[in-house]
């Protein structure tokens, strides 16, 4: 009857808000809809949904393939990499994270983000030019304008995915920090993130909470923490670890020589107790003095130390 069933628990204010007026003719729509479908997506509630804007790159892409599904027909425009510091790409097409850097309001330069990653500030050399960068080459973004920054080093890494004449199209990849490397295998963010996109659909409720770390030992090596859950058997983590293993080898050929060369461990699967990532997640927004919203959980960990702020963790063997 399109009444909300527990609004007397709402305070005054709230209760009287005009969102809360009944409609039956929408609520009859939607439990059509619902009896057609036997599923709530947005587009069921918005039948005339076209368009929906989200970040699509970096860390968020495993979360992509599961928004999909519940915007059956609709498109995701990414809005673009921006930062309180100012807007840095304008997006020209749908269901992608490309877009054009904005050239009339900042000006920007590159530099190649290899090596160690680590640039130290006043020492990004090169520094390229718009129409000097490569096609399927990582740089740091690297920017000045009229309000007060030179040539500003964010430690954002972008990827030159393609081109409009001089004008590169441009994705945000990672953080500059979002890698480590114990064994100078420089295991970065991005590829983590590769690997987690390749688990099957079984586990797509999984790749939400996978993070990667190093421990030391002889030899050292990387733990998968994943949260135990009455719905994922120890079997079942193994056998992500082992896909996650396989296509981090896969991905990165300094980590597959320091696994042949046995200097470092296999990838193995750590389980911690449910709501171990909320806690990390609340202790992380508390000390930045953040917002939630604006939290993004490192996938790969490079501190030898993170490890310890799970708290106790069970290792399990395949």
């Amino acid at each position: 009857d399109g009444t909300f069933p527990h609004l007397s628990e709402l305070d005054p204010a709230h209760r009287n808000h005009p969102d809360f007026r009944p409609n039956p003719e929408r609520a009859r729509l939607i439990g059509r809809r619902i009896e057609v479908g036997g599923n709530v997506f947005p587009t069921t509630i918005w039948p005339n949904l076209q368009i929906l804007s989200c970040w699509m790159g970096g860390t968020l892409t495993p979360y992509l393939s599961g928004l999909r599904s519940h915007i059956p027909g609709a498109d995701i425009r990414d809005p673009g990499l921006m930062a309180s510091e100012g807007r840095f790409t304008i997006p020209i097409d749908d269901n992608t994270a490309s877009g054009v850097p904005d050239l009339n309001s900042l000006f920007f330069e590159f530099h190649p983000a290899d090596g160690d990653e680590k640039v130290p500030i006043g020492s990004a050399e090169p520094l390229l030019l718009s129409h000097e960068v490569e096609v399927g080459k990582k740089y740091f973004l690297i920017f000045s304008c009229d309000w007060g920054l030179y040539r500003y080093h964010i430690d954002d890494i972008v990827e030159v995915t393609g081109r409009i004449g001089d004008v590169p199209l441009i994705r945000f990849v990672r953080k500059g920090s979002g890698y480590s490397s114990i064994t100078g295998e420089k295991l970065s963010e991005d590829q983590v993130v590769k690997a987690i996109e390749s688990l099957p659909d079984t586990f797509r409720n999984l790749r939400n909470d996978l993070v990667v770390a190093p421990v030391w030992g002889d030899p050292p090596g990387y733990l998968l923490f994943i949260e135990e859950g009455p719905d994922l058997s120890e079997q079942e983590c193994c056998t992500v670890g082992e896909r996650m293993e396989r296509e981090i080898r896969g991905l990165n050929c300094e980590y597959e020589a320091k696994r042949e060369s046995h200097r470092l461990q296999r990838l193995r699967v750590a389980l911690v107790q449910p709501g171990t990532f909320d806690r990390i997640k609340g202790e992380d927004i508390e000390r930045a003095g953040g917002r939630s919203e604006q939290y993004k959980l490192k996938r790969i960990q490079g501190d030898l130390e993170f490890a310890n702020r799970f708290g106790s963790y069970r290792i399990i063997e395949t």
